[in-house]
């Protein structure tokens, strides 16, 4: 199973959990959400369009470092220096990035605001989570598959060096991250909207 097959999963399941409290939302909600998304925008543009290209570098290998130290505990120089290649190798794609998401963001909203129907909405969220591609831009699409290419490259040899106690670390950070997934799938069995794919699911034997 790829690593896409294994996202159109988690993300069709994770849309039909969420109808019901979706069309419960209120302009109150919208609004925020609206004001979230433009903070996350103005954030993006800072660390990735304004300033000064080395400032931008220095402050993606931090960012890119941090997460990898969530998971492993700790990132060695070897492991720094792959990162900064990874980053320094990037083309300039910032201001495509950019524009995808101001526009998946602007079709989220008008989805989340305008339908009320249950059935409706989970299947406009399919189509915007699952199948997520549909939509976009064919030059963003040729772009963000290539960078997930280098990402599961970076990872790999990332992994490659790390240490016995990085590996540890991640396995330990991994086996809590799937008991807090079997904690929400429990927590949200019965809640589910009949006839969904989640429904049928966590009803069949051995769910």
């Amino acid at each position: 199973v790829t690593v896409s097959a294994r996202y159109r999963a988690l993300a069709g399941q994770a849309v039909d959990e969420s109808i019901p409290i979706l069309v419960t939302l209120t302009p109150g909600n919208f609004t925020a959400l609206e004001k979230k998304f433009e903070a996350s925008n103005r954030k993006f543009t800072r660390e990735h369009i304004d300033g000064a290209p080395a400032e931008r570098e220095a402050a993606r290998i931090e960012a890119i470092s941090d997460r990898f130290e969530e998971w492993l505990g700790s990132v060695s120089a070897a492991q720094q220096r792959l990162i900064a290649e990874y980053v320094r190798a990037q083309p300039a794609n910032q201001a495509l990035r950019l524009a995808d998401r101001k526009t998946r963001q602007r079709e989220l909203l008008e989805i989340l605001r305008w339908e009320r129907d249950p059935a409706v909405m989970r299947e406009k969220l399919h189509a915007f989570f699952v199948d997520y591609e549909a939509r976009r831009d064919p030059a963003f699409i040729r772009a963000s598959r290539q960078w997930q290419e280098r990402v599961v490259t970076l990872v790999a040899d990332i992994l490659a060096v790390a240490s016995p106690a990085q590996r540890e670390y991640a396995a330990a950070r991994l086996k809590r991250y799937a008991e807090d997934c079997r904690a929400l799938a429990d927590e949200g069995r019965g809640k589910l909207p009949p006839g969904t794919r989640a429904a049928e699911t966590a009803t069949q034997p051995g769910a």
